[in-house]
């Protein structure tokens, strides 16, 4: 009867064993899974073109990524935990549309504006704002800013381009008609 109990002993502490080894390896695969995504994530928000600026509940900074460093003219660490109306100036739409974020709303778009950089030149950008989930839980919000400066450079450009076509067409008849009278009057 003793050495059954012993053995008894022995299997139940061979399967929690075994039970707890399984547990740890599935941990260690989630965990691993977790860092793949979150290395993708920050892949992501490293090479993406539009700033990215995450806010928590109390509507101060969390991070921003360099596209928004370089967008708005500020480092990541000057930003973390500022107030968003210490640095995204010149619109008012965006507070009430991180106001819907917080409560699950995305804003796909709050559509053209113009925004301050640091050294106070106004750009024009575009804006959507969204929620951060955790697990069905609000726990704050998403801020893409895209930089629209650079078509807005090509848009000028090309109007300049259009304005020489115009005028070069226009000089080009305007020499044409001039002539004609002149040889005419010479030629006789």
């Amino acid at each position: 009867v003793h050495a059954l109990r012993i053995l008894e002993l022995l299997a139940f502490s061979t399967s929690d064993l075994i039970h707890k080894k399984l547990l740890v390896r599935n941990l260690r695969q989630t965990i691993s899974k977790s860092n793949q995504r979150l290395s993708s994530l920050d892949a992501v928000q490293e090479y993406v073109k539009d700033g990215i600026i995450t806010l928590d509940l109390k509507l101060e900074i969390e991070s921003i990524n360099p596209a928004a460093e370089l967008i708005f003219g500020y480092a990541s660490k000057e930003v973390h935990n500022q107030p968003i109306e210490n640095i995204i100036i010149g619109t008012d739409r965006l507070h009430p549309a991180i106001q819907s974020a917080l409560q699950g709303i995305s804003s796909p778009s709050l559509g053209t504006d113009y925004l301050h950089r640091r050294d106070g030149s106004a750009f024009p950008a575009e804006i959507e704002v969204n929620p951060i989930l955790n697990q069905d839980e609000i726990i704050g919000a998403l801020i893409f800013v895209r930089d629209l400066s650079e078509n807005e450079q090509i848009r000028l450009k090309t109007q300049q381009l259009e304005q020489r076509a115009l005028l070069g067409e226009v000089t080009a008849i305007f020499a044409h008609e001039v002539r004609n009278p002149i040889n005419n009057i010479s030629m006789g």
